[in-house]
């Protein structure tokens, strides 16, 4: 009681007007009251249907890929990996960065091993929602926590922000902000999206920091941890940064101007002045992005060279002003907000002081212009994704302009009461009229329905000519009961409504029982036993459906698996492009997601010698034989398949592989290497191990559903076995390929055979693959007489349909070409390394179903040689008779600049910590802290 009578007789916690702030401890209610708030939001939107994951990138890519880094980290003891060696054929580890290479969240988890990695994504994602709402609270209401440090001067009470916002209508932004579209939706599917928000949150508290007590360690801080959870979005967030430091350096010279009663002073400082103050606010954003280095710059040297879809836009289409919907309402993949947001960026851009008329125009002519889009795109396209680190900063425009409201009010019946005590009743004052008030609210409604007559209703349309019609008689209601609450309700409800609405339409709430499968114990247990029995090097990986085919395209289970898919914005190009010039499947609607193949070619290539399935569901899998089942699941060896590295002299020409024609470029790579300059045995080529067949299939599909086909391949079965004198058993594959023509080019088309599945995605979609060429391998039986195809739902074409039946070489002739196994270390394979030994029995060339990239070194007998492409795509190099080690390590490009860079932005921070920034508002600064006198030396540090 006696420390609370001292915080009393000090003045903390009195308030401008004359109100008070709740003494220490009594806000906490608050905050319980928001974390309460959130847990009902998540389990309402999500938790009630299933668990607090999403069915596509969450399970396949955001709780798999921090896993491999964390287990990367046990196994190698390295903070800073360089290279995934058992995703994706091998690549560069920076192309999985965007995913939590370095993220704050995901180091966080390497001090829990026990903790499976899901459940401690889960729980960090809701720990950061609720971080994110309390410190979204926190920093509207002035950042005047109990403790924390930042409040006002004594008797002052308006804290860092240098303003007062009513604390009901902070209370009400917090949920908002929890309600709005892409919150809560994102931190349990593409949480990239969203997870930086803490940090972004804390950001605005550190800009207000700089203003007002010349201390930048919080943003400088703030910035470096938002950068690395998402560097990504983090150019937005800083963006949204920057403009808000702008309105809050035009406020403070307004209000050091009138404080020094210089009312004759111009409004804008001078350039030099400008330009002077401006590069020290930026100096915290340079020092967090150098500290950043050791991320950002090995994840651009992995993005140089990228050949991305870049979007078809005219020059002119990017500086015209666009007005989008989904930008600014609800959409998940956009800010999420309702109405109220617009309509208050108008009133502040109408009637608002300066500062708030600068942060209006800039939102808007960032929101608007679709330049600011493509260039946070990466110039690549336009997508509203990007302004979701805009939410906060449109969240406290909301704030500022109903607690304006509010203070009008206020300031209205403090003049009441004075005329009614003078007699002066209604000669006194200013009035905000109704028509006055309710002119952005009209314009809202008036934009709305200009843009739905231009453009159509959409998904959001009618929903939100409905919010702004709401919002206009809520306003005429407020004018005369003069209740906030009456505008802060009705966007509570209409973002809860529609955002469970959206939540059970989107369905991406992740199963439990489809998780249980997917991760189910005894899958790693029999990978794990398969990699402790194998002594060469050869990959795992799982047969499933089109789904746990998709969850677990980067599941990797211990360092004994290694797989061919992957599922990442980055990729080795090579790699990619050869998969689609072999005729690999695409069986999703993302080009980007690189699956495990099912083409039997193309696993005896890769090394695929293990399947992990469903044994109930394969019984069996034709080229496999069972190995052992555990459960309901069973793993399948194929002891024929190409181990990862190899030797060989069995080589044939690039010039003479490139001229070879389907199924022909596939089978030859079972019989021979490609090399740059071949051996003069590629007219031994695997011609003779398959046939032409014929095929009839139906040449325009058009159906609201899908259609089964079946051929008879009974006679082109014998007519192989007479022609190639093999091919008998698992080794008979059929070969079809076929062209396709979307009719109706904005709809997917799938055709299946033998559940194998080729897709063509819409050409509306974001990640069009542009796949129009079908190709199958389907494995036969000797028993089976009929392939049966699916043609699914669309109208489309099918045209100049190749078929051929053809045979794998058996596991004796196999060894022709896999002379010469490499047995590798397990004790020194860790990391970016590969290390081992071989037995080469003919001099030739030492093969890899390794991507290549040119940041490989390749030592033989500890002797660096040259390396070069083989296989059009893979690493490999020349090799002599005779036994040697050879030891293959890749640098990841940019990694030591990172580093280095890194080094330099921490030395900067921690002198600029010890010493102070000095001259940072110095004595000549026009701005003050609070309205008071310039500062007279530099004991204030950052």
């Amino acid at each position: 009681m006696e420390r609370i009578r001292n915080f009393r007789r000090k003045g903390v916690g009195k308030e401008a007007a004359g109100g008070t702030v709740p003494v220490p401890g009594a806000g906490l209610g608050v905050y319980a009251a928001l974390c309460a708030c959130t847990f009902f939001v998540c389990w309402l939107f999500c938790l009630c249907r299933g668990m607090f994951g999403g069915r596509v990138d969450w399970i396949s890519q955001h709780s798999v890929l921090p896993d491999y880094f964390r287990r990367q980290f046990y196994e190698t003891g390295n903070l800073f990996p360089e290279f995934a060696a058992h995703i994706g054929g091998g690549q560069n580890i920076y192309n999985f960065s965007y995913y939590g290479l370095l993220s704050p969240a995901v180091v966080l988890s390497y001090l829990f091993p026990y903790v499976e990695m899901p459940d401690y994504l889960m729980a960090a994602q809701f720990v950061s929602l609720t971080v994110s709402v309390a410190v979204l609270y926190w920093w509207l209401s002035g950042c005047r926590a109990a403790g924390c440090g930042f409040a006002g001067k004594s008797g002052e009470g308006s804290g860092l922000m240098g303003r007062r916002l009513d604390r009901k209508v902070c209370f009400f932004t917090a949920v908002i902000f929890l309600l709005s579209g892409p919150v809560v939706y994102h931190s349990y599917n593409q949480i990239m999206f969203v997870n930086y928000m803490p940090f972004l949150c804390l950001g605005f508290a550190g800009v207000d920091r700089h203003f007002a007590k010349k201390k930048s360690g919080l943003l400088t801080v703030s910035v470096f941890l938002m950068i690395m959870s998402s560097f990504y979005f983090s150019i937005g967030g800083m963006i949204s940064l920057g403009l808000y430091g702008l309105s809050r350096y035009v406020r403070e010279r307004e209000e050091g101007r009138l404080k020094e009663g210089e009312e004759s002073r111009a409004v804008w400082a001078k350039a030099q002045d400008f330009f002077r103050e401006g590069a020290r606010f930026l100096v915290p954003f340079f020092v967090a992005v150098l500290m950043g280095g050791v991320l950002l710059i090995p994840t651009a040297m992995a993005m140089s060279g990228r050949e991305g879809s870049v979007q078809d836009l005219a020059v002119s289409s990017l500086l015209i002003p666009e007005f989008s919907v989904e930008r600014f309402f609800y959409s998940p993949y956009g800010i999420g907000m309702t109405t109220l947001s617009f309509t208050a960026l108008l009133s502040l851009l109408l009637f608002g002081r300066c500062w708030e008329r600068v942060l209006a125009f800039g939102c808007m002519l960032i929101l608007t212009v679709p330049f600011f889009s493509f260039l946070l795109n990466g110039g690549l396209y336009v997508r509203d994704k990007v302004m979701i680190p805009f939410l906060p900063l449109l969240c406290y425009v909301t704030a500022d302009y109903v607690s304006g409201l509010e203070s009008a009010k206020e300031a209205g019946e403090r003049k009441r009461e004075v005329s009614v005590r003078e007699g002066t009743a209604g000669k006194g004052g200013r009035s905000f009229g109704v028509f006055k008030g309710a002119l952005p609210y009209a314009a809202t409604l008036s934009i709305l329905c200009i843009h739905v007559g231009r453009s159509g209703t959409g998904r959001y349309g009618k929903y939100v000519l409905a919010d702004a019609l709401v919002m206009l008689l809520c306003y005429v209601i407020f004018s005369i009961r003069k209740n906030v609450l009456v505008l802060l309700a009705p966007p509570v409800l209409l973002l809860g409504l529609s955002g469970n609405s959206y939540h059970l339409e989107a369905g991406t709430c992740l199963d439990k029982e489809f998780f249980g499968k997917v991760t189910d114990v005894k899958i790693g247990e029999l990978i794990e036993e398969a990699a402790e029995s194998e002594e060469g090097l050869y990959r795992t990986e799982q047969l499933g459906t089109a789904e746990e085919n998709a969850a677990n395209l980067n599941r990797i289970w211990n360092f004994g698996q290694y797989i061919s898919s992957l599922y990442s914005s980055l990729y080795n190009e090579g790699y990619r492009n050869f998969r689609r010039e072999f005729g690999a499947e695409e069986p999703y609607r993302n080009f980007l997601m690189q699956t495990a193949v099912q083409n039997p070619v193309f696993r005896r290539f890769m090394g695929v010698k293990y399947l992990v399935a469903d044994v109930g569901e394969h019984k069996e899998i034709p080229g496999y034989s069972l190995k052992e089942a555990k459960g309901d699941w069973g793993i399948f060896e194929n002891q024929s398949v190409s181990p990862v590295i190899y030797a060989t002299d069995r080589v044939m020409g690039s010039k003479a592989y490139e001229s070879l024609s389907f199924p022909e470029n596939q089978l030859s790579l079972l019989s021979f290497a490609v090399v740059e300059k071949g051996s003069g045995k590629e007219t031994e080529t695997g011609g003779k191990a398959y046939a032409p067949a014929k095929i009839v299939l139906p040449g325009e599909i058009n159906s609201k559903k899908p259609e089964t086909f079946t051929a008879d391949i009974r006679y082109q079965a014998e007519s192989l076995n007479r022609e190639t004198d093999k091919g008998s058993g698992p080794n008979r594959v059929v070969f079809l390929r076929f062209r396709v023509e979307n009719l109706k080019p904005y709809e997917d088309v799938a055709v299946w055979a033998e559940g194998q599945r080729n897709k063509l995605t819409s050409k509306g979609h974001f990640y069009y693959n542009a796949h129009t060429v079908f190709t199958y391998a389907v494995p036969v039986r000797q028993d089976q007489n009929r392939l049966e195809l699916v043609f699914g739902e669309g109208h489309y074409r099918v045209s100049d349909v190749q078929c051929f039946l053809g045979a794998l070489p058996s596991k004796e002739e196999a060894g022709r070409l896999y002379q010469s196994e490499y047995l590798p270390d397990q004790e020194k394979t860790r990391g970016n390394v590969t290390a081992g030994d071989i037995e080469v029995k003919n001099t030739g060339y030492l093969i890899t179903a390794i991507p290549y990239d040119e940041h490989f070194e390749l030592f033989v007998d500890g002797k660096k040689v040259k390396t070069e492409k083989v296989n059009t795509a893979f690493l490999g190099c020349r090799i002599d008779k005779g036994r040697h080690e050879v030891e293959i390590v890749y640098h990841a490009p940019g990694m030591k600049a990172g580093k280095m860079v890194s080094a330099i932005g921490f030395f900067l921070f921690l002198g600029m910590k010890a010493v102070g920034l000095k001259g940072t508002f110095g004595k000549n600064s026009l701005l003050t802290a609070n309205g008071s006198a310039p500062l007279e030396s530099a004991k204030e540090v950052l």
